[in-house]
Formats: structure tokens, sequence, C-alpha cells
């Protein structure tokens, strides 16, 4: 299953971390670099910079196939 998930803070990061565990398909959107590097670096997901509401940010993570 593809999953977006729109926050890399505390919630956001463990949530990512669970459902990677499950070998789901995630994309973890947020504008924060440093914590989408440690997310990118600790995790086996896909990371966007954006902010996530942004229709061009929600193209880029492919949110029409999730």
């Amino acid at each position: 299953m593809k999953i977006i998930i729109a926050g890399a803070g505390e919630v956001g990061f463990h949530l990512a971390k669970l459902l990677s565990f499950e070998s789901q398909d995630i994309t973890l959107i947020d504008t924060n670099r440093e914590s989408l590097s440690y997310a990118d670096t600790h995790l086996d997901i896909r990371v966007v910079r954006g902010d996530a509401t942004s229709i061009s940010v929600l193209k880029d993570a492919q949110v029409s196939k999730t």
C-alpha cells in the first residue's frame, strides 16, 4: 500500500517507522530539511521536502497513486 504522511515530527516519524517495518510504501513530506534527512537515513522510505498543502508537492509525492 502507498501511504503519504504529512509531517516529519515526532508523530509522523513514529508512524512512518511503524509502517515501514510492515513493508508499506511510505512517502514523508515536511519542510524541515533536518527532520527529513534523519528519516531518510534511518528508515526505508521516500522523503519529499515541501509544504504538504501544495499541489505541486503532492504531485511530486505521487498522491494520485496513493
